[in-house]
């Protein structure tokens, strides 16, 4: 459990803009972050003859709830008055927000050697289902995979005492992102206050933002190929390596034309 309090304040006085009173200022706000993280696991390992075998199963669960709070006004006749209910009342606003993210993980990995890890192989699979996407995509799958084969401990370099490390790698995998808030698939009115009779009352107006049910993680998926080396008493090493990475479904903001009465979606 992880848990971080923080408090802002901003004051603006009297003498600090040449428009005087009517521009000073005080902004008050205090967040409150809760994380609350779980995991657990299963790992099993054996060797059996020249096989080594190493796997693990588990599942995880986070949880992230944040609460904001903050005050603004404005019109203060003097420095000595640095509160909130000293402001001009007109000037005043008010904000509060609540929100909740949460994680739930499943995952899985088996790990393989042969012949003194001549030979090497792994399988992972994952997962990870988010509360920031859409209702009909809260789920994402990330499989991958790699071989490896450490070619100087084959019989037929044995004897070359030249090089030390020779291993070829190949590698594919997947991740995903899920950087952004627990709002962006939903649709929302967006806070207007306004002055009605001399006071100001809470209003709204519908968002720009279209909703988008079907947001989902995005997925970046790679491949890798290597040969990795040391040689002359590990004197010289180096890797030589081919990379690709390839990103889908970016979590960024799309215009839409203005005819639909939005301006944006994810």
């Amino acid at each position: 459990m992880y848990y971080q309090s923080s408090k802002f304040r901003r004051w603006q006085g009297v003498e600090s803009d040449r428009r005087g009173a009517s521009r000073a200022s005080l902004t008050l706000s205090n967040v409150n972050r809760t994380h609350l993280v779980t995991e657990n696991y299963f790992t099993y390992d054996n060797t059996i003859g020249k096989h080594e075998i190493a796997a693990v199963v588990g599942m995880g669960a986070e949880s992230w709830e944040t609460n904001v709070n903050g005050s603004f006004g404005a019109g203060y006749s003097s420095d000595l008055l640095q509160t909130i209910s000293a402001a001009d009342p007109l000037t005043v606003t008010a904000n509060s927000q609540n929100y909740k993210e949460t994680l739930m993980s499943f995952f899985g990995r088996f790990n393989y050697a042969f012949d003194d890890a001549k030979y090497l192989a792994s399988i992972s699979l994952r997962t990870d289902g988010s509360s920031v996407f859409g209702p009909n995509n809260k789920y994402g799958f990330f499989p991958a995979a790699s071989i490896g084969w450490n070619i100087h401990k084959e019989s037929f370099l044995e004897d070359i005492d030249a090089i030390n490390t020779l291993k070829f790698r190949v590698s594919y995998g997947a991740t995903g992102n899920q950087g952004i808030n627990s709002l962006e698939s939903l649709g929302r009115a967006d806070d207007t206050p306004y002055v009605f009779n001399g006071v100001t009352v809470g209003g709204s107006t519908a968002s720009s933002r279209l909703p988008n049910p079907n947001l989902k993680w995005e997925t970046t998926t790679t491949f890798n190929i290597g040969l990795d080396f040391k040689l002359f008493n590990n004197l010289f090493e180096g890797t030589v390596e081919y990379y690709k990475a390839n990103t889908t479904d970016l979590l960024l903001d799309r215009s839409i034309a203005g005819t639909t009465g939005f301006a944006v979606t994810r």
